[in-house]
């Protein structure tokens, strides 16, 4: 009650206390690039008097208030325009916000408590904003229609004031069928809604013309209301004047008086510029001079008919709608409704302006809504529903960008967290997260628009954080090759629950380790293959995973003790014909050398490519300089023995004689037999020498053997074979000629490589797999050496040195050179994964550029002696 004295002792309201009043408000906005405000202008005119100013006294921002006393009318005044020298100290567009919402509040306000409304529209007829405020005032009229009402009904009763007359209807008949046009009250009264049009051009200010445009104008606006269901679509009565629903914004009238009020465009003459004043009689012929007729009638549009337009509207929103009357009850034809008073007016206009400027509302210095809520429950619920819709819907209408960004951002935001699960493993990395949440994140970024882009940005990647922190974390230990176990992160400390689930059909032991990725990779003599997990511990790379096989160790078959071994001049070898030892590489007897035949290549063999399975044939020596060197070192040998046998004959070769005993002396050259050479040799001239029937005594045997094999018999080579084998992920195998390249064939079905060319080239540990393709890369890993020995006086050894990225050199425990009996056929399988000094693993980048760049065996690793040596089984 203390705001409502205060607004009638502001105002003349409290002369009229208990007079009714008619409630007339002008909306509009001025031209802020001209000096003359036009909508202050008309509404002074409308007046019929200077009462609104910039510095007028506002009961709300922007919403002025004035009362004519003598014709007891209220008028009120808006503004819209908006005042840019309070965006010095507030950033624009929270100026612009708060201005446009204080806009649409002070409409609200005009368009619930007043019997006329009249937009002082500029040229552009209805502006799509202007529109789209109707529609969101119309929704919020429609939903707060009931409580505001009944709100306001609890606050009359409480400061005992009359209720206005018919607000509620007591008959149902009456308000189904009853336009309730006219029937003042907040929530209730349905205003007249009338345009006043301004600076419309014309080519010449003429009354048909202007009568001419309205018809059309008026024409167009209901067509357009009606599009947007701000109007009934069709007349539900046969009067001139439609039904209109209690809960509509406004209503628009449909009789032969026009809703437009058009005021033309008329530019008055400039003066003159001259510099010198205007003489007397300049002055007295331009008084006196006739005034022109578009000038004249400018002036009657803008002024007298702008005020006859008015009055004739507000007597037709104060009198009752034909349907109100009805002479059954017994009452005068009364053609006028019962107007507001002064105190029903001040007390409906605080209470409204109290929900939509947010004002607090006291009464004896005490919250009036406590004490509303106490004595009416209800107006509890009441407050409550009218706060949210006006919040809610205002907000929609000022706020629309960030409305529309809220939205659209909480749509993309949705689309990118399906997009972050999709295709996701049920347990990952923190890299793959990242990764993956970084592409989606620039998915959002690409789509999402608007000021509310940035906050839901920072809450996807919350979610997409809170997602895989709870659950879908990795256990992330790093596998020896490099890859992070994929199962849950301490699934190795988890109890094993009891399921009814076939134990069988787990494909994974959930204790242990695995990356997810597994490899194809052949036994340690190389005749089968199977898969294998993804190893995270050494003796499972290079021991345990070999121990499945069963076809290494067969009969005639050994495997040789490396570490237990030793070698060099006294070589003493461990054989083992039962298991293959415990360590990271393997040396496997295959047997004879008859095994492999160079036309065939390693048979029986799982997992090679196409011709890629030929040993590379290595030309030793020749079988003439072996029995040389085999000659020589008989000679040797014997000259070593006799001078074993005397050893003072040495000394007397090499010292003086001791005085008095006489020299030997030297034994007798044996006589040469002299020869006489055959006459045959010698023919006569002119006779042809018949040939000799004898053949030439040959040094070697050169006949030839089944599989006619003559060149190498004919030249006396002493040939063997190695071969280096590559093995890649998928199981490919080959065999390598170095420098990364697979050994071809030749046009004899034979390697056109040759061993001696090999042997002194170190081989990388990694080479590109022929399966690579542009887009993948794929590594294949150097994991065993082949050797067949000839059935000769010469003996092959083996010293491998690996040297690795890390300048680590891994010698496989083989210290010095190791032997190959003759006649057989080896298998040196390398280990999968390499340890360092200390004993730990190394691990190879993952990057198969870096792969091919990280080991190499060094050459000369293989070697051949003019020395016979014996056979290990």
């Amino acid at each position: 009650m203390d705001e409502i004295n205060t607004l009638l002792e502001k105002t003349d309201l409290e002369s009229l206390r208990d007079a009714g009043l008619q409630v007339i408000s002008i909306f509009g906005v001025s031209d802020a690039k001209r000096m003359f405000n036009k909508a202050l202008t008309l509404a002074n005119r409308i007046v019929g008097a200077s009462v609104f100013y910039a510095q007028q006294q506002k009961i709300a921002p922007g919403l002025q208030l004035y009362v004519d006393v003598s014709t007891k009318t209220v008028y009120l005044f808006m503004d819209a325009n908006l005042d840019t020298t309070t965006c010095a100290s507030e950033s624009f567009a929270a100026t612009s916000t708060s201005h446009q919402s204080n806009t649409m509040r002070g409409l609200l306000f005009m368009l619930t408590v007043s019997h006329i409304v009249i937009p002082v529209l500029p040229p552009s007829l209805l502006p799509a904003d202007f529109l789209s405020t109707l529609v969101c005032l119309q929704q919020v009229k429609m939903n707060m229609y009931t409580h505001l009402a009944q709100y306001l009904s609890a606050c009359w009763k409480h400061w005992d004031i009359p209720v206005p007359n018919l607000l509620f209807e007591k008959k149902e008949n009456e308000r189904n069928h009853s336009a309730n046009t006219g029937w003042w009250g907040p929530a209730k009264g349905v205003p007249f809604l009338i345009f006043v049009a301004t600076d419309i051009p014309f080519d010449a200010i003429v009354p048909a013309s202007i009568k001419k445009m309205q018809d059309a104008l008026q024409m167009r606006i209901k067509a357009l209301f009606r599009a947007l269901h701000l109007i009934p679509l069709k007349l539900d009565t046969p009067s001139s004047l439609p039904s209109v629903e209690v809960r509509s914004l406004f209503f628009l009238p449909s009789t032969s008086q026009p809703i437009i009020h058009i005021i033309p465009h008329f530019q008055p003459s400039q003066p003159d510029d001259s510099p010198f004043p205007l003489s007397l009689d300049a002055y007295l012929e331009e008084c006196n001079r006739p005034q022109d007729p578009s000038e004249q009638l400018y002036h009657e549009y803008s002024d007298k008919l702008l005020r006859n337009f008015v009055a004739i509207w507000l007597k037709t929103a104060t009198t009752r709608h034909p349907l109100h009357h009805n002479s059954g009850y017994g009452r005068k034809n009364e053609k006028s409704i019962p107007l507001p008073t002064g105190i029903q007016f001040a007390s409906a206009a605080v209470c409204l302006l109290s929900f939509l400027f947010q004002r607090p509302l006291t009464e004896n210095e005490a919250d009036f809504r406590k004490i509303i809520t106490t004595q009416f429950p209800s107006t509890k619920g009441m407050i409550q529903q009218i706060e949210v819709i006006l919040r809610k819907k205002i907000k929609d209408i000022v706020e629309i960008e960030q409305v529309f960004s809220k939205s659209h951002s909480m749509e993309i935001m949705q689309k990118c967290n399906e997009a972050y699960l999709q295709d996701s493993p049920p347990y990952y990395t923190a890299k793959y997260h990242e990764w993956k949440r970084n592409n989606v994140m620039r998915m959002y970024r690409s789509l999402a628009r608007g000021p509310c882009m940035e906050e839901f940005a920072a809450r996807l990647e919350r979610e997409c954080d809170l997602i895989w922190k709870q659950g879908r974390q990795s256990c992330e230990h790093i596998s020896l090759t490099g890859r992070p176990c994929r199962l849950k992160i301490g699934h190795e400390t988890e109890e094993k629950q009891p399921s009814s689930r076939d134990e069988r059909v787990m494909v994974y032991d959930m204790g242990k380790h695995n990356s997810g990725f597994s490899l194809f990779h052949a036994c340690d003599c190389g005749k089968s293959q199977r898969i294998r997990d993804d190893p995270f511990d050494l003796d499972e790379a290079n021991v345990k995973f070999y121990q499945k096989f069963n076809c290494c160790l067969t009969p005639g078959r050994a495997a040789l003790d490396l570490a237990a071994s030793s070698y060099g001049c006294q070589q003493t070898l461990v054989l083992n014909t039962d298991e293959i030892p415990h360590h990271d590489a393997a040396l496997l007897y295959l047997g004879s050398s008859s095994l492999y035949k160079n036309n065939v290549g390693l048979d029986k063999m799982e997992g090679f490519m196409s011709n890629t399975h030929f040993l590379i044939p290595w030309s030793m020596t020749t079988l003439n300089e072996v029995k040389l060197i085999k000659q020589q070192q008989q000679q040797q040998q014997e000259k070593d023995e006799t001078v074993n046998k005397d050893p003072s004959t040495l000394g007397d070769t090499t010292e003086w004689p001791v005085l008095g005993k006489a020299l030997p002396s030297p034994a007798p050259p044996k006589p040469v037999v002299a020869s006489a050479i055959s006459l045959e040799a010698f023919p006569a001239l002119g006779s042809n020498p018949t040939p000799s029937s004898t053949q030439p005594k040959q040094l070697f045997d050169t006949r030839r053997k089944r599989n006619q094999r003559t060149r190498d018999r004919m030249q006396g080579l002493v040939r063997g074979y190695i071969g280096a084998e590559y093995e890649c992920p998928h199981g490919h195998r080959f065999l390598s000629c170095g420098e990364g390249r697979v050994c071809k064939l030749g046009h004899a079905g034979h390697p056109k490589e040759h061993g001696n060319h090999f042997v002194h080239q170190d081989l990388s540990l990694h080479i590109l797999c022929p399966c690579s393709n542009n887009n993948t890369e794929v590594t294949a890993q150097l994991l065993r050496i082949y050797v067949v020995t000839p059935d000769d006086a010469v003996s092959i050894s083996i010293e491998p040195k690996i040297n690795l990225y890390q300048h680590t050199t891994v010698d496989l425990d083989i210290k010095d050179a190791l032997l190959f009996g003759p006649n057989s056929m080896y298998c040196l399988r390398l280990p999968f994964i390499y340890r360092d000094t200390q004993g730990k693993p190394i691990q190879f980048p993952l990057d198969a550029q870096s792969r091919l760049k990280s080991g190499y065996l060094q050459k000369d690793y293989i070697k051949f002696h003019f020395k016979s040596s014996s056979k290990w089984a």
